[in-house]
């Protein structure tokens, strides 16, 4: 999604990335894999990576800012 999805898609898998600990729990908590947060593998990684370096160069400050903050957590 982040190399061919349109800027609302891009924006969306971005948000889901870096926003995750912010999201707050409903009434029951969390439970499953909303509970953690995402997860990639090593032969994963350096794709990941490449996307998310792609979206430093788009014109939307929004997903430039969101790229930022998840290329750069831990």
């Amino acid at each position: 999604m982040l190399d061919r999805g349109g800027p609302l898609q891009r924006e969306g898998v971005l948000r889901a990335m870096s926003e995750f600990f912010e999201r707050p729990a409903v009434q029951t908590g969390r439970v499953g894999n909303d509970t953690e947060p995402m997860l990639f593998y090593d032969d994963a990684l350096p794709r990941v990576s490449t996307a998310l370096t792609r979206q430093l160069a788009d014109p939307d400050p929004t997903i430039r800012a969101q790229a930022t903050e998840r290329h750069l957590a831990p």
